[in-house]
């Protein structure tokens, strides 16, 4: 037998491989084996994390494995986003990539994101949502239309101004890149006398912020006006910020104190006549009367004003009068049933500012009410003489 046949064949030193190193083996003769792992943001083309070669019985290692660089699988396109390249390139190891969004655009995900040792990227690449117009722009005399819609970057609302108010402007406007409404309009006051709507020979026309008045001239009075209807609490004519209201008990706000409105408003105090709605008519306006309907409650009961006051002024800083019979004895409106009731004033009046007075309730201080009235366009002429002769000693001729 030869020597060489019982010599154990030796492979030599456990060989180095670029971008790795040798972990350890189990010997360096035949049949043994060397592993193998890659330095990090580096792997191997199987994409096990260790590989193994073994000593031949022909005194060589089988071939040697590759560590490739690590490459990061290509990123989904992110519409509406703008990607800058601010270390290394392409999707290699190290890569590190920052979006931004376009203008009028909210980023959700991380700013920045980096191609790790794994070959996977540190997280998603953000997606740009459209950004949200969070606040409605204050329209003085007037309102945005619909204020329950969520309004993103390019959607459009409309503007309404109140009655007696004319738009200065684009009734649209446009939710900008900024989160704001662009170019909101304003709303002007009307001015109805220059359209002469009084008659001329008998009343002088008073325009008013958001309305007018036909001011009886001397020698002429009248409280009668045709044709008799509703002041506009139903349909938005007078609007929320010519109501106000002694207080609110949460859940029924001043807005739902209208006729035929989904809720009611409620006030908070127990004490007679200290519960009131003010309407601000914008002018002088005859009141003819007035509706008013009961609240349901969420615990189930049914609310309603069963007695109420009025009180009026052409002046906030006025003191206010009390509405009363010829004999000035007080007017005291009683409701009796919790359903519709018409309740019509004995003498029409003439005022701009209406406060209604709850002098009593069942179950809660709560109304819904539309008021009735008209605007006067002309007056008659008062028959001085029919009184003590005119105070004339000689025939009175009116």
């Amino acid at each position: 037998m030869d020597i060489m046949d019982i010599m154990e064949v030796y492979c030599g030193p456990v060989p180095q491989i670029d971008n790795g190193f040798s972990i350890g083996s189990t010997n360096v003769t035949f049949r043994g084996q060397a592993m193998y792992q890659c330095y990090a943001g580096f792997a191997f083309p199987s994409g096990l994390p260790l590989e193994r070669v073994s000593c031949l019985a022909d005194g060589r290692w089988e071939r040697l494995p590759t560590c490739l660089a690590s490459q990061c699988p290509p990123l989904p396109d992110t519409p509406h986003a703008n990607a800058t390249i601010l270390n290394g390139g392409g999707r290699s190891y190290g890569t590190i990539d920052r979006f931004e969004c376009e203008p009028g655009f909210i980023r959700t995900g991380a700013p920045v994101i980096l191609c790790m040792s794994n070959g996977t990227w540190s997280s998603a690449p953000p997606a740009c949502r459209r950004a949200c117009c969070p606040t409605f722009p204050t329209i003085k005399n007037g309102f945005i239309v619909d204020t329950t819609n969520e309004y993103l970057y390019g959607d459009e609302a409309r503007v309404q101004c109140f009655k007696g108010y004319k738009l200065s402007g684009n009734n649209i406007i446009r939710c900008g890149p900024n989160q704001d409404f662009l170019n909101p309009p304003r709303c002007d006051d009307i001015n109805e006398c220059s359209s002469s709507q009084c008659d001329v020979a008998c009343t002088e026309c008073v325009n008013t912020p958001g309305g007018f008045h036909c001011k009886c001239r001397k020698g002429f009075v009248s409280l009668e006006c045709r044709p008799v209807g509703d002041l506009g609490l139903t349909t938005g004519g007078i609007p929320d910020d010519s109501i106000s209201v002694s207080g609110t008990e949460p859940g029924y706000p001043k807005e739902m104190v209208r006729l035929n409105s989904l809720g009611g408003w409620c006030g908070v105090n127990a004490e007679s006549g200290a519960n009131w709605v003010l309407l601000d008519l914008k002018a002088p306006t005859v009141v003819c009367g007035f509706r008013t309907q009961s609240v349901s409650r969420l615990d189930g009961n049914v609310a309603f004003t069963s007695a109420v006051r009025i009180q009026f002024s052409d002046d906030l800083t006025d003191v206010f009068k009390d509405y009363t019979n010829p004999d000035d004895t007080l007017v005291e409106f009683r409701i009796l049933e919790p359903t519709l009731s018409v309740l019509n004033l004995p003498v029409p009046m003439e005022a701009q500012y209406l406060r209604f007075r709850i002098q009593d309730y069942v179950n809660a201080p709560c109304l819904r009410i539309e008021v009735m009235g008209c605007t006067r366009l002309e007056c008659a002429d008062i028959n001085e003489c029919a009184v003590d002769n005119g105070g004339c000693d000689q025939k009175c001729i009116n």
